[in-house]
């Protein structure tokens, strides 16, 4: 059940994303969002509804459950499950899409751009041209580590000439 509904606030298109987004989190952890709050930071004295919403904001991601769940999913379902309603999908159009990005290997919007998720979703995008370019660097890494060790070892080998004055 969305926070606002919890605490009897008008509900609109955004509720029922996050109860999408709920479902969605219960089929990868097992375990509702509300649950998942308790596990991390909410007192046992304190485990009543309202300290379930008011604690949402330290909810368990799911990649602590399961870390090969794709980060992008795992965005997409955080920001349907987000606390305030103006943070989540403002309507299931907008899911759709980006759930569609993150089907072909986009980054959904709002997300910030790593350099580390864009090489993740270029290896699923395009698997045999990263292969083959990442080859290439270990190749040419180790020729040219091969040309500095011959060099340097060269250098040592060499006997210094005497020179007379």
């Amino acid at each position: 059940m969305a926070p606002e509904q919890l605490k009897h606030n008008p509900i609109d298109k955004r509720t029922d994303i996050y109860g999408l987004g709920a479902t969605l989190y219960w089929c990868f952890t097992k375990k509702s969002p509300t649950d998942a709050v308790l596990l991390r930071k909410v007192p046992a004295f304190e485990r009543d509804v309202n300290a379930r919403v008011q604690a949402a904001d330290n909810l368990i991601p799911i990649r602590d459950f399961h870390d090969s769940v794709d980060p992008d999913l795992e965005f997409v379902i955080m920001k349907c499950l987000q606390y305030n309603p103006k943070d989540r999908y403002p309507n299931a159009g907008q899911l759709r899409d980006d759930l569609q990005r993150v089907v072909e290997g986009r980054s959904p919007t709002g997300r910030k751009w790593t350099v580390r998720g864009w090489l993740r979703r270029a290896k699923r995008r395009y698997p045999k041209t990263v292969t083959l370019v990442s080859l290439t660097i270990l190749l040419l890494s180790i020729v040219g580590f091969a040309k500095w060790w011959n060099t340097v070892s060269y250098t040592h080998l060499t006997l210094p000439t005497n020179r007379e004055v």
